[in-house]
C-alpha cells in the first residue's frame, strides 16, 4: 500500500473550497516534484503564495474555526462525512472518473486516495485534542498547513510574486463579488472577514481589527463604486456617440432633406442592438436629440471623420523636405481636402478596372490580326491602312468583308473585330457620359499616332506637303524643308493637323473630328503599330474621363488646358467653403504634380536603361519568393485571420476581388509604368520569373482581407462608429453610410460580390501600402521626370516609411502615444518575421549558408523603411556594407555595370588571343547575375 500522506483543506490553493482531509498521493507527488525545483522560482512563489493565502480565505478560515470548536468525537464524524463526500466525487464526478481512467490505463490500478482525518494530520489523540484550548487548536491546524506548504513549495516569502499571490488567495471568494454591488455590503464584508480572521487564528475577536476591516471594506467599496460610475460614464459617452453616429447615418440616407423619421432615436438604438430601458436605467441616457435635417447630419459625420483622418504635414524645413521627397501627394491632398482625395482614388480605381476591361476587348483582335500568321504581311498592311482611314459604316463593313475572306481564321477575325469595334464605341460613349459632350463620333474610328514626322512628311500628298512648307517658311523662316529639325517639323505638322496647342493641353485622340485627308500607304511607317496606338488611346481616354470625374464638367477648360481646369476646380471648392484660403497654393501644387507633371515621360534613353535594370535586378525567382513577404502588409492592415481568408479567396477566385479584374496586374507599381519595347520585356520577365504571380497574390490578399475586415467592423456599434469616422470625410457621409449597409448585406449573403463602394475602400487600403498609381508617388518623383531614375527600386520602401510616419510617428505627435507605439511594433514585427522567412527560403534556393541571426537583423532594419527589398537582396549577395551604403543615393545599376565590365574583359581576352577567362576571378559570374530568370541561380550554383 502506498505511504499515507497527511493534508488538510489548507494544503490546496483552490479558491472557495471548503475541503478538508486527504488528497490523492499522485497529486501530492506532483506538488512535491514542483517543490524540488530551484528554491524561490516564480512557480514556487506563486503556488506557495496562493496556497498559504488561501488558508485565510473567509471560507477556509471559517471552517478552521468551526473545527476548533468541535469535540474529538464530533470532529471525527465531521471528517468522515467530508471524506465520504470527497471519495464520492472521486468515484463519480467527471474529473474523478478521468483521473481514475488515466491511472488504470498507466498502472492497471485505481487511485488510492488515502484520506486522513484532522487528528491524524496533527498527530494528536482524541484526549489531547479535547484538552486543548480553542486558540491552540486553530493555531495548530493553521501552523501544520503552513509548514507543509513551505516544505512543499519552498517559496521566497519576500518575493513580489509570493505577496501578490498570497493576497489573491486570501481575498478570492464569491462573497467578495456579491458584496461589491453596494458600499454598505462591502463594508460589512470587510468587518466579517476581519472577525473570522481573528477567530480562525486566535480563537478571539479583536474589536479594533473588526472596525478596521469594516472601514477598509467601506473605503474599497467607495473606490470601486466610483470606478463603476466612471466606467458607466465613459461607456455612456461611447454609447451616446454610437447612437448619434447611427442617427446621423440614417438621416444622411434619407431621401428627403427635411422630413426625417420621427423615431430616429429608437431606430438607431434598435439597429445597434441596444435596450432603451438599459440605456436609461444603467447609463442614464435619455432620448438623444435628432439632427434637424439631412445636411446637418452629413456635416456632423464628415466633421468627426475629418478630425480623425487629417494629420499635420511637415512643420519645419527638414520635415517639409521629407514631404517633398517621400510623402505621396495623396497624403497632402487628404490633408487639405479628404473628399478630393477620396474622389481621386475612386476614379483611379475605376480607371484601372475600365482600362483592363477595354484591353481584354481589343487584344484578341489586335493579337490575331497583327501579331500572328493569320494574315500575310500584305493583308496586315491593307487592314492597318483601312482601319486608319475608316470614318463610315461602309468602311467598317468593307473591313468585315475583307476579314471574312482573308483565310482559315476569317470567322474568328470577324468576331474579334466586332468586339474591338464595340470597345471603341463604348469608350466614346463613356467619354461623352463623363462630360465631354462636344465629342463627335467617328464611325469606324481606330486610334493612330505619329511617331516619325519626317517619314510622315516624306509620304504625304502634294497638297499636304505644300501646306506644311508654307508653315515652315512663314512661321519658322525655313525655306528648305530639309533644313528643318525633327522638333520643328513636328510643330509644323501638328499645326497643320490640329492647330496650335497651349503648353499644358491634354486631350485624348479623337477629341476633335479629323481635319486631314486620308493616309497614304507610304505614311503607315510613320505611325505607331495598331496595338500600341490602341492601348495608348485607351489610357488617354480613361485619363480624360478621370479628369472630368475628379474636377467636374463645369470646371474642365474647353480647350483642355489643365492649368485652367485645376484653377477652376480650386476656386469652386474655396467658394463652397470646402477648403481654406491658406491651402489654395498647396492644393494646386499637388494637383499640378498629379495631372500635369506626373504623366510626363522620362528621357527615352533613361527609360530604357531603367527597364533593363528592372529586368536584370528583379527578373529572378528569388525576387518572386521575396514578394511573399508582402503578405505582412495585409496582416498589419487587416489582421492575420482576415489575411488568411484574403489569400484563400484570391487563390480560389469566386465572388471576391481578383487583381486581374481590377486592372492591378497591368501595373506592378507606378515606377514600373511605361510604354516601350523594353517595358514589354520587363512584363515578360516578371511573368515568367513568377514575380507577377506572387505580386498578384499579395495585392489580392490585401484587397480581399480589407473587405473581410470592414465586414467584421460593421457588425458592432463601436465598429460601425469607427468605420464612419474613418470614411465619412473621404467617401462623403452619404456614401459612407451606404457602404455600411453594403458590408452588412455582404455579411448576410444578400449580395454576392463586392459593390463599387466596397471596392473603393479596398483599393484605398491597397494604395496606402503599395504605390500603384501616380497619386501615391511624391512630388519629387512627379515634378522631375528624368529625376525618377533616383527613385528606381525605392518606391515600396518610401511607402513603408510613409506608413511609419502616418501610423506611428504622427499618431504619437498628436497625443496617441500608445496607439502609435502599438502600430510601430506591429508593423515592424510582421515585416521582420515574414521577410526573414522568405529570405531563408531564398538562401536555400540560391545555395547560400546565411546565419539566421544575420537574416533577422537585415530584415529588422528593413522594417524601419530605410532599406528596400533590393538593398536587402544586395546585402544577401555578399556585397560590402560600405559599397552598399554609398550606392543608396544613386540608381542601383552597379550589378549591370559589373556585368558589362566583365563582358568587356572577356572580349578583350578573346581579341588578344588569350583564354577567355585569363586573369579573371570567377569569370562569368557577374554576367550570369544579370541574365533574367536563370542567371542568379546559375551564378550561385556554378561558382
Amino acid at each position: 500500500m502506498a505511504e499515507k500522506i497527511i493534508f488538510d483543506v489548507g494544503d490546496f490553493p483552490i479558491v472557495n473550497s471548503t475541503d478538508s482531509g486527504i488528497i490523492p498521493e499522485e497529486q501530492l507527488l506532483v506538488d512535491q516534484e514542483i517543490a524540488n525545483t530551484e528554491s524561490g522560482s516564480w512557480i514556487q512563489n506563486t503556488l506557495g503564495g496562493l496556497s498559504i493565502g488561501n488558508l485565510d480565505n473567509m471560507f477556509v478560515a471559517g471552517e478552521r474555526y468551526l473545527k476548533g470548536n468541535l469535540s474529538s468525537e464530533d470532529l471525527e464524524s465531521y471528517d468522515k462525512l467530508n471524506i465520504t463526500a470527497k471519495q464520492g466525487l472521486m468515484d463519480f464526478s467527471i474529473p474523478g472518473l478521468l483521473l481514475n481512467a488515466t491511472k488504470r490505463w498507466i498502472t492497471g490500478e485505481p487511485i488510492d486516495a488515502n484520506w486522513e482525518t484532522t487528528l491524524e494530520q496533527l498527530d494528536v489523540t482524541p484526549d489531547e485534542w479535547d484538552s486543548m484550548p480553542l486558540e491552540q487548536r486553530v493555531k495548530d491546524i493553521k501552523k501544520t498547513s503552513v509548514d507543509r506548504r513551505i516544505e512543499r513549495y519552498n517559496p521566497d516569502i519576500n518575493s513580489a510574486e509570493y505577496k501578490v499571490a498570497n493576497f489573491t488567495g486570501m481575498v478570492a471568494d464569491p462573497l467578495l463579488a456579491v458584496s461589491m454591488t453596494k458600499i454598505p455590503t462591502l463594508a460589512a464584508y470587510g468587518g466579517v472577514e476581519a472577525t473570522i480572521y481573528d477567530l480562525s487564528n486566535t480563537g478571539e475577536i479583536d474589536p479594533i481589527n473588526t472596525a478596521i476591516g469594516t472601514a477598509f471594506g467601506g473605503t474599497i467599496g467607495t473606490v470601486f463604486q466610483g470606478g463603476v460610475k466612471l466606467y458607466n460614464k465613459s461607456k455612456s459617452k461611447q454609447l451616446t456617440a454610437a447612437i448619434t453616429n447611427e442617427m446621423n447615418r440614417l438621416a444622411a440616407q434619407s431621401t428627403t432633406k427635411y422630413q426625417l423619421p420621427i423615431d430616429l432615436y429608437e431606430q438607431a438604438a434598435t439597429n445597434l442592438g441596444l435596450d432603451l430601458k438599459v440605456l436609461n436605467d444603467t447609463f442614464k441616457i435619455n432620448k438623444i436629440k435628432s439632427p434637424v435635417n439631412r445636411d446637418i447630419a452629413i456635416d456632423a459625420l464628415e466633421k468627426t471623420s475629418r478630425e480623425l483622418v487629417v494629420k499635420k504635414g511637415g512643420q519645419n524645413v527638414v520635415t517639409k523636405g521629407l514631404d517633398y521627397i517621400i510623402e505621396p501627394i495623396s497624403e497632402g491632398i487628404k490633408r487639405i481636402s479628404p473628399r478630393t482625395y477620396g474622389k481621386l482614388k475612386q476614379v483611379e480605381r475605376t480607371l484601372f478596372e475600365d482600362s483592363h476591361t477595354y484591353a481584354t476587348m481589343v487584344d484578341p483582335f489586335l493579337r490575331r490580326a497583327f501579331r500572328t500568321n493569320a494574315l500575310t504581311k500584305t493583308q496586315k498592311d491593307k487592314l492597318w491602312l483601312d482601319m486608319s482611314n475608316a470614318n463610315s459604316q461602309k468602311d467598317v463593313d468593307d473591313i468585315l468583308n475583307f476579314l471574312g475572306g482573308s483565310g482559315k481564321q476569317g470567322t474568328s477575325l470577324v468576331n474579334d473585330f466586332k468586339l474591338y469595334r464595340r470597345a471603341m464605341d463604348d469608350i466614346h460613349a463613356q467619354r461623352v457620359a463623363a462630360g465631354n459632350t462636344e465629342l463627335l463620333k467617328i464611325t469606324g474610328y481606330s486610334p493612330r499616332k505619329i511617331v516619325s514626322n519626317k517619314r510622315w512628311y516624306a509620304g504625304a500628298k502634294a497638297n499636304e506637303v505644300s501646306a506644311i512648307n508654307k508653315i515652315l517658311k512663314e512661321t519658322y523662316k525655313i525655306n528648305d524643308p530639309k533644313e528643318a529639325s525633327e522638333a520643328t517639323l513636328e510643330k509644323a505638322i501638328s499645326k497643320y493637323l490640329k492647330g496650335t496647342k497651349t503648353k499644358n493641353t491634354q486631350q485624348a485622340g479623337s477629341a476633335k473630328p479629323r481635319q486631314k485627308e486620308k493616309l497614304t500607304a507610304k505614311q503607315l511607317n510613320a505611325y505607331q503599330q495598331p496595338w500600341q496606338a490602341t492601348h495608348r488611346y485607351i489610357k488617354e481616354s480613361m485619363e480624360e474621363v478621370q479628369r472630368y470625374k475628379v474636377f467636374g464638367t463645369k470646371n474642365i477648360d474647353v480647350d483642355g488646358d489643365i492649368d485652367k481646369t485645376i484653377s477652376n476646380y480650386i476656386a469652386k471648392e474655396l467658394k463652397a467653403g470646402k477648403i481654406s484660403g491658406n491651402d489654395v497654393d498647396s492644393l494646386k501644387e499637388y494637383l499640378t504634380a498629379r495631372f500635369i507633371n506626373g504623366p510626363k515621360q522620362m528621357n527615352e534613353h533613361l527609360r530604357k536603361a531603367k527597364d533593363l535594370g528592372y529586368m536584370t535586378l528583379l527578373g529572378h525567382p528569388s525576387n518572386a519568393i521575396r514578394q511573399f513577404g508582402d503578405l505582412a502588409a495585409a496582416a498589419y492592415v487587416n489582421g492575420i485571420k482576415n489575411t488568411v481568408k484574403g489569400v484563400v479567396s484570391t487563390l480560389n477566385r469566386g465572388k471576391m476581388l481578383t487583381p486581374k479584374e481590377m486592372g492591378l496586374l497591368d501595373n506592378v507599381a507606378e515606377e514600373f509604368a511605361s510604354d516601350t519595347a523594353t517595358k514589354r520585356g520587363v512584363d515578360a520577365v516578371f511573368k515568367y520569373s513568377g514575380f507577377r504571380s506572387v505580386d498578384a497574390l499579395g495585392k489580392g490578399a490585401l484587397v480581399n482581407s480589407s473587405i473581410y475586415k470592414a465586414g467584421q467592423q460593421v457588425k458592432s456599434p463601436k465598429g460601425t462608429a469607427k468605420f464612419l469616422d474613418e470614411w465619412s470625410s473621404i467617401l462623403g457621409a452619404e456614401d459612407a453610410a451606404k457602404a455600411v449597409d453594403d458590408f452588412k448585406a455582404f455579411n448576410k449573403g444578400t449580395i454576392d460580390k463586392p459593390t463599387p463602394l466596397m471596392k473603393d475602400i479596398a483599393f484605398m487600403k491597397l494604395s496606402k501600402i503599395q504605390p500603384v498609381t501616380l497619386s501615391e508617388m511624391p512630388r519629387g518623383y512627379l515634378n522631375n521626370p528624368n529625376g525618377r531614375m533616383m527613385y528606381m527600386l525605392q518606391s515600396f520602401a518610401m511607402k513603408h516609411v510613409n506608413v511609419i510616419r502616418q501610423d506611428a510617428l504622427k499618431e504619437i505627435a498628436r497625443g496617441n502615444v500608445a496607439g502609435g507605439i502599438k502600430n510601430l511594433v506591429k508593423l515592424m514585427g510582421f515585416y521582420t518575421v515574414a521577410n526573414a522567412g522568405a529570405d531563408k527560403i531564398i538562401d536555400m534556393v540560391l545555395n547560400k549558408d546565411t546565419k539566421a541571426e544575420d537574416t533577422w537583423w537585415a530584415n529588422f532594419y528593413r522594417s524601419t523603411g530605410f532599406l528596400s527589398k533590393y538593398d536587402v537582396d544586395q546585402m544577401a549577395r555578399g556585397g560590402e556594407i560600405y559599397e552598399w551604403a554609398t550606392a543608396i543615393p544613386v540608381p542601383p545599376l552597379d550589378p549591370v555595370a559589373k556585368g558589362v565590365l566583365e563582358a568587356g574583359q572577356i572580349a578583350n581576352n578573346l581579341a588578344r588571343g588569350r583564354r577567355w577567362d585569363s586573369d579573371m576571378k570567377e569569370a562569368g559570374k557577374d554576367m550570369w547575375q544579370n541574365v533574367p530568370i536563370v542567371g542568379r541561380l546559375m551564378a550561385n550554383w556554378l561558382y
